[in-house]
């Protein structure tokens, strides 16, 4: 990409490997080369029809391995062709260092028809070292999977106040050491991806979770977390929250990073249902 910034390259080649990550679906069974475009344990959040099971929350491996087999019996009773693309709204992506937000819509298309749409926020990772795409999707969050024929609601920009709340909450909780308080904030069965560095993130379920803030709280030195460049991003019942930090020990900064904060709205209540954190020097 001649004259285009290190940004630039890397909102283009995060875009391009979640493209990838769609057409794939429309490859031979069985799905084998997930880990060409995901990391194989990050979690992967889709409001499923309630005769598959409703809301899931499983790894990559699992949904490959579960869309696997719909297709096989799909193919097997007369289906030609499974395909996803992206459409609008998006992609709107973010990026600092070495992980990413993609906010895009996609379609779902059996044969000749569309049968969903979908806003997905997509967490990415980049790995270092890669000779191709070094961008991996760490996380995936959808919205309520909707008719073709039903209109994808738009992305709403700015601090949502309803949004930064919650979020404002866990933070707060985290500050004061109220780990009971935390857990009624977040979306039961799901979790958090830690990266450190250019190390890949480390899946840990919710209650893993709060065990290592505690235990960070409990050993480690006390690290202010200043926040700043905020911002929130809602489409229907899903939304984000993008935000940068540095740390500071003793009046040094020692480390910047970015946190990014999934959201799915259930019933009136917007609960966490991803927590993506790296953090680099």
């Amino acid at each position: 990409m001649p004259g285009a910034t290190q940004a630039d390259q890397d909102k283009a080649q995060a875009v391009a490997i979640i493209k990838d990550f769609h057409d794939y679906f429309s490859s031979p069974l069985p799905f084998t080369e997930g880990p060409r475009f995901v990391i194989p344990h990050g979690l992967m959040i889709v409001p499923l029809p309630e005769e598959l099971g409703g809301l899931t929350i499983e790894t990559f491996n699992h949904m490959y391995e579960r869309v696997t087999g719909i297709l096989r019996a799909q193919y097997a009773s007369g289906v030609k062709l499974f395909a996803h693309r992206l459409v609008k709204p998006g992609p709107e992506v973010r990026v600092s260092g070495n992980t990413a937000a993609v906010l895009t819509g996609f379609c779902g298309k059996v044969d000749d028809h569309d049968i969903l749409h979908a806003v997905s926020l997509c967490l990415l990772h980049r790995r270092a070292g890669e000779s191709g795409n070094p961008w991996r999707i760490s996380g995936i969050v959808d919205s309520q999977h909707t008719l073709p024929d039903m209109p994808l609601p738009p992305v709403e920009a700015g601090s949502v106040s309803e949004i930064m709340a919650p979020f404002d909450a866990l933070l707060k909780h985290i500050r004061a050491q109220e780990w009971d308080a935390i857990t009624p904030l977040l979306l039961p069965n799901a979790g958090a991806m830690i990266a450190e560095g250019s190390q890949d993130p480390v899946t840990l379920m919710w209650p893993e979770f709060i065990k290592r803030l505690q235990a960070e709280a409990e050993t480690g030195p006390v690290a202010e977390k200043k926040l700043f460049d905020c911002g929130a991003r809602r489409c229907g019942n899903l939304a984000f929250v993008w935000a940068p930090f540095r740390l500071i020990v003793e009046r040094k900064e020692t480390a910047q990073g970015v946190t990014i904060c999934a959201f799915r709205l259930e019933g009136e209540k917007w609960l966490i249902a991803s927590f993506q954190e790296t953090t680099f020097a």
